[in-house]
Parts: C-alpha cells; structure tokens; sequence
C-alpha cells in the first residue's frame, strides 16, 4: 500500500558510520578543505540516493493525501445518500416482508419452480431493483439479478435471497406485517435476507445516480442476484450456474460480513431410535424447518 511503501522511504537512512570515518583535509592558507576522490564519490552517491528517495516519499505521500482526500468526499456523499433514501429502504423491506416467501413444491408451476411465495417476493424484488436503477432480469422464476452496465463486461456481484423458512410458533407480532419499534425491525426476514437484499439494492441505486450524473460508467458491472430457494436446497444457485457465467468476484450479505461471506451448502439428516417399550415420551419440539433453530 502506499503506507507501507512511505514507511519503507522513512526507515531508508544514509550510512551515517560511513560517512564519519570520511577524513576530512585542511587546505593551507584557505577556508576549505579536501577529500580523497573514493570518499568524494561516496558522499555524492549517498546523498543522490537520499533526495531520490525524499522525492519518492513527497510523492506518494501526495498521492495517498489525494486518496484519503477522495475516500472522506466519497464517505460524505454515502452518509448523505443513506438519511435521503432511508424513509425509501424501510418502505421497500416492509413491501418484501409482506409476502410469505416459503417453499412450497406442491403449488410449483411454470415460473414459480419453488411455489407461490417465492415467485411473489421475487417479482416484488426485481419491481424495486427496476426503481433503484437497475436492468433487472427474471430467471424463469428460480431467481433474478439486476445489472448496472460498467465499461467491462466483468461482474462484481452480490447474492441475497428472498425466500424465508417458516414462521414458527412465539410470535407476539404478525411475522409478515413488518412492526418498527424501538429502533428495531419485526418481521420474517427483516435480517435473513430479505432486509440485505433491499441494501443491495440501494447500493447499486447509489452507484446508478453516480453514473446518471456524470455520465462516466463504472469499470465493470455491478451485478445484484437475488435467490428464491437459498433455505430449502439452493437449486436457485444451482440453476444459475447452469445458465450463466460466474461473476468475477461476489459476497452475500447473508450473515455477519466480513466474518461470514459466503455458504458452501447445506447438510441435514433424520434421527431415528428404536421404540420404547417401557416409557413414553412426555414432550418433543423442533424446529419448523430443518435450518430451523428449535424454540
């Protein structure tokens, strides 16, 4: 970084031993003195060596002023954009959250592989990427993504979700009529993922306003995916890359990122023992869904 590279220049220092052995001359009858050629040379050659890499570090120390100075601008117009657009995001999370987005295979049909819910939540999702910005792109049901065009057809990519597990028991509020209260956001898949998707979203609608007031595109296209069957068995992603190319880089803000950034798979099994003879078993619970946490 160019950090590291000023703190290399600094730690650079001329061969002070060196030079104090240098014996210095005194001339007869006059104010200077002399040195020997070799030592000349060597005193000529250290202090180049020294303005060389003086001039580098003011260089690049301009050069990471400059950069901090655009980081700060660029911090200031994402702070602006998020309080402009927020009263926006919270419509849109609690339009996404209305709709019970649970797999259901027995009322799958054509563009609706994973039933219903999902095929409604997605259509919703696709609806506000098209607002924020984005060419948005139905994949026959079994997901969507939403492009903002850069100068390279290369992707730097996001994948979020809008399918949920089911509700559950213990519910004190409608799960699927988003509740704000205290700070907080109530409802089936405020967190997972619906409420990350709709930031995805927003992020490219930032960058879209960016490009549709200078007119200079970004150097590769942002692409935001959006899964319908990332609770059950993934067979949207398993779709997607039958169909089309990976993106170059991409992360899903489907947990806490940076620390989670992606999900290899699932895995679950089924428990079985033998009967029991002598004894009953008084009380069992689980989970509404196997990736379900048992309450």
């Amino acid at each position: 970084t160019l950090g590291k590279q000023i703190e290399k220049f600094q730690n650079q220092q001329v061969d002070i031993a060196a030079i104090e052995k240098i014996e210095a001359k005194s001339i007869p009858f006059s104010s200077k003195v002399a040195v020997e050629r070799e030592d000349f040379d060597r005193i000529s050659t250290l202090a180049k060596k020294y303005v060389a890499a003086e001039k580098r570090e003011s260089k690049l120390q301009k050069a990471l002023d400059a950069a901090n100075k655009l980081i700060a601008k660029l911090k200031a117009e994402i702070d602006e954009y998020v309080d402009r657009v927020w009263p926006e995001v919270l419509d849109d999370i609690e339009s996404l959250v209305s709709h019970r987005s649970v797999e259901d295979l027995a009322a799958a049909e054509d563009n609706a592989p994973w039933g219903p819910g999902p095929r409604e939540a997605l259509d919703e999702a696709l609806c506000i990427a098209n607002v924020c910005g984005l060419d948005a792109h139905d994949c026959d049901g079994y997901l969507g993504y939403a492009d903002l065009p850069g100068k390279s057809d290369k992707q730097i990519a996001t994948i979020a979700h809008v399918d949920v597990v089911p509700e559950g028991p213990g519910w004190h509020t409608d799960p699927y009529q988003m509740v704000r209260r205290d700070g907080w956001l109530l409802g089936r898949g405020v967190i997972d993922d619906k409420g990350p998707a709709v930031l995805s979203m927003y992020a490219g609608r930032f960058f879209a306003e960016r490009v549709e007031d200078s007119g200079e595109r970004l150097p590769y296209t942002l692409r935001v995916i959006l899964g319908a069957n990332e609770e059950t068995n993934m067979g949207d992603v398993e779709y997607y890359l039958a169909h089309y190319p990976e993106p170059d880089f991409l992360f899903t803000p489907d947990a806490e990122f940076p620390v989670s950034y992606g999900e290899k798979g699932l895995y679950d099994a089924t428990l079985t023992s033998k009967r029991f003879e002598d004894g009953a078993i008084v009380d069992i619970e689980g989970g509404a869904a196997p990736n379900a946490v048992p309450g």
